[in-house]
Parts: structure tokens; C-alpha cells; sequence
């Protein structure tokens, strides 16, 4: 990147985080500060796209490929508080979920039934 580049998004990225830092929605700032949106979209999305670049990622597309999701056992001190089966789908609350959580769906379950 040469210097002028580098001064653009110094310049850019101190815009963004202004906008961020005044609470205004970016409408009402860009209007404030006399800056068209699809400017401010603009410099938004040169600034991802060298950021991007930068950690080594030239795209944002998904690749298709897998990911390994770990698999983690259930612990046993947590018992099923409740538990919810429909045909072939069952869901299980844990009883060390947020009594709240607990009794919003104990109450929804009476009801029901």
C-alpha cells in the first residue's frame, strides 16, 4: 500500500469510528458531517476489504468445506428438568438452566395440556 493509500484509510477508519463513537445512526451522522451514505458505505467497505487482505483472506465466500464440531457429553449432574417430545424431535432443558427458562416453559406445557 503506498503512503497516500494509508493516509486515505487512517482518514477513513478515524470517520468510522467517530460515526460509532456519536451514537447517531449513520443517516443522521453522514448528514451532519456532510458525507453522502454510499460514501460512507464505500470507505465502510474498503476499509473490511484491507482488513481482510491483511489477515489473509481474499474472500468471504464460503468454501463448502466441513468443520469439526467437537463432541461434548452431557454432564450427568446436570439432570433433565424437562423434557419436550413431538414424533421424532425431543428437546431437553438441563436443570441448571435459569429457573425463569424453567418455569416460562413448565407454564407454556400446562397450558397445552
Amino acid at each position: 500500500m503506498n503512503e497516500v493509500v494509508e493516509v486515505r484509510m487512517a482518514s477513513w477508519k478515524a470517520m468510522v469510528q467517530e460515526r460509532s463513537a456519536s451514537g447517531l445512526s449513520i443517516e443522521e451522522w453522514c448528514a451532519a458531517n456532510n458525507v453522502s451514505e454510499s460514501q460512507y458505505y464505500y470507505r465502510l467497505r474498503q476499509l473490511r476489504n484491507t482488513a481482510l487482505a491483511a489477515a489473509g483472506q481474499t474472500s468471504m465466500e464460503h468454501t463448502g468445506g466441513f468443520m469439526r464440531v467437537p463432541f461434548c457429553p452431557a454432564d450427568p449432574s446436570s439432570a433433565v428438568a424437562l423434557r419436550i417430545r413431538r414424533a421424532d424431535t425431543v428437546i431437553e432443558v438441563s436443570g441448571d438452566a435459569p429457573d425463569n427458562i424453567l418455569a416460562f416453559l413448565k407454564a407454556v406445557m400446562t397450558d397445552v395440556v
